[in-house]
């Protein structure tokens, strides 16, 4: 009888620290933390106009849609969902991505070839404060001039690219973890889309498109601020 019971006994916890392990391996289920929250990173189109690396931001709503902005526009950009560490996105064309994640950030993606999209890094992020960029400045180059945003009460900036070029007041949205604004010329359109990376870089991509008929150039271009 004490070698049953003894035997029983090894069982349990036996049994026990299985359980307890399997538990402990589980992975985290983020559904929760994720939704209603913002994510900002680069990707790439496989085609198109523009295939190098790019910054966007992603949106993720309490309903599992999201909203996807990039240079292109601010959209909705399909469905998402999260199995424990495993997030899927589901584009409107039903194509998926999917990316193993952490609290912080994505990594190990997958799907990017079926979906034409290839995601290269993302992080958690938040839209930028509009009471905290009036009176800053923010310097740097675009297509090897120099360019300068000075931001001011109202959402709108004072906009310089070009050492002789003289300041034009622009309005710029907030629009993910990022902000867009347009600068019209006399036969040009410039479309600029930025993410704060941190409090003190800013780094986005310009499309140019001039000319009759139109031509289409996109501009890297990062800034820091003063």
């Amino acid at each position: 009888m004490k070698h049953i019971l003894l035997a029983c006994c090894a069982a349990v916890i036996t049994c026990c620290l299985s359980c307890s392990k399997d538990k402990g391996d589980a992975p985290e289920d983020r559904t929760e933390s994720f939704r209603n929250s913002v994510w900002a990173g680069e990707f790439q189109y496989a085609t198109g106009s523009y295939t190098s690396v790019q910054p966007f931001s992603v949106s993720l709503a309490s309903d599992g849609t999201l909203t996807w902005s990039d240079i292109g526009s601010t959209r909705p950009g399909g469905t998402w969902a999260v199995d424990h560490d495993t997030i899927t996105i589901t584009f409107p064309n039903s194509t998926s991505i999917s990316a193993t994640v952490t609290d912080d950030s994505w990594s190990e993606f997958k799907g990017g070839a079926a979906a034409g999209v290839f995601l290269t890094q993302v992080s958690r992020a938040a839209a930028p404060d509009p009471a905290a960029l009036p009176g800053s400045t923010w310097i740097g180059t675009l297509g090897g001039s120099p360019l300068f945003m000075n931001f001011i009460a109202g959402q709108k900036m004072n906009f310089t690219l070009g050492e002789t070029s003289l300041a034009t007041t622009l309005d710029y949205s907030i629009e993910g973890a990022g902000i867009r604004f347009t600068s019209n010329g006399i036969t040009s359109t410039s479309v600029y889309y930025a993410l704060l990376v941190n409090k003190t870089t800013m780094k986005g991509v310009n499309r140019f498109v001039s000319g009759f008929p139109s031509t289409v150039n996109y501009f890297p271009f990062t800034t820091n601020k003063q």
